[in-house]
């Protein structure tokens, strides 16, 4: 009877989750006998996996916890560090005491939590605010007159655009990966692979807000030596000026689309690099023109 479909926040191995102080779950093997159910647990969390090996946890170690508990476990150890990444794993003992094996380890990470855990900057290629009413929404349909100021927005303002980065990597990669927010919406790749199987990201939300930020795992996509990281932006629901000849149901904007991104890498050396979205970044149009 050993635990299995490890999750962290409901999520299994998640590049990154929303807090400094995560719940912890798994699943039990159905069981026929009531007396092997789960009576108590231990769950054991550490800076490397090699440390939960050796069984010598530097982050937590719960003991032995008395509860049938195995859904949204609360961590109980010092708040985990913005960008870092953890490993974990569980135990338990049955009601006629048998202890079960270690779990798997398992591994997750934190997200970037607050502003000062950023060092990347919004950038976009217009600081051109040309829309007439801001952030006011306007549901169609629109008298005339109201509809003109929007036509008049200048083209660059509603444009998909292409944002592209480079870095060097002294040695091979341990670990890497990047935090990401594109508006309205983005695509990434990195040395011309495409970076998650995720579409029309990030989520809406009220941008004024709250804008969400997506993180991927770039391990497999890097090499030593130069990466470029490649992003393409489009308006969504961020920036709703009209003026294409296309149906809009409102018209809306926050602004021209802009990116924050930021990817940290690990080598097997102990070198970090990071590389941020700043000035040194060079839009140019996209392919997409309607």
């Amino acid at each position: 009877m050993n635990p299995y479909d490890l999750r962290v926040e409901n999520l299994i191995e998640p590049a990154a989750v929303p807090t400094a102080s995560p719940r912890f779950s798994w699943k039990l093997p159905s069981e026929p006998d009531p007396a092997a159910t789960q009576s108590a647990y231990q769950l054991q969390l550490a800076t490397t996996a090699e440390l939960l090996k050796k069984n010598a946890p530097d982050l937590w170690d719960s003991g032995r916890i008395p509860s049938e508990r195995t859904w949204i476990v609360a961590y109980g150890g010092p708040s985990l560090r913005a960008g870092g990444t953890y490993y974990w794993r569980v135990r338990l003992w049955t009601k006629s005491e048998r202890s079960s094996h270690w779990s798997p380890t398992a591994r997750f990470g934190v997200g970037l939590l607050e502003e000062k855990d950023w060092c990347a900057h919004w950038i976009s290629h217009t600081t051109d605010d040309g829309t007439p009413a801001g952030r006011t929404c306007h549901v169609q349909p629109l008298k005339e007159e109201d509809l003109d100021p929007w036509r008049k927005v200048p083209a660059v303002r509603r444009a998909s655009m292409c944002a592209r980065g480079s870095f060097e990597i002294a040695g091979p990669i341990a670990e890497a990966k990047v935090h990401i927010c594109g508006l309205g919406h983005y695509r990434l790749w990195c040395n011309g692979r495409e970076i998650g199987q995720d579409v029309l990201q990030p989520a809406w939300s009220d941008y004024d807000r709250r804008c969400y930020v997506n993180t991927y795992d770039l391990s497999s996509a890097l090499q030593p030596g130069r990466n470029v990281l490649a992003v393409l932006l489009g308006n969504g629901f961020y920036n709703v000026v009209g003026g294409t000849g296309r149906y809009a149901k409102l018209l809306v904007s926050f602004g021209a689309p802009k990116l924050r991104l930021q990817a940290q890498v690990q080598t097997t050396v102990g070198k970090t690099a990071v590389l941020a979205t700043d000035r040194s970044w060079k839009f140019a149009p996209s392919a997409i023109t309607f």
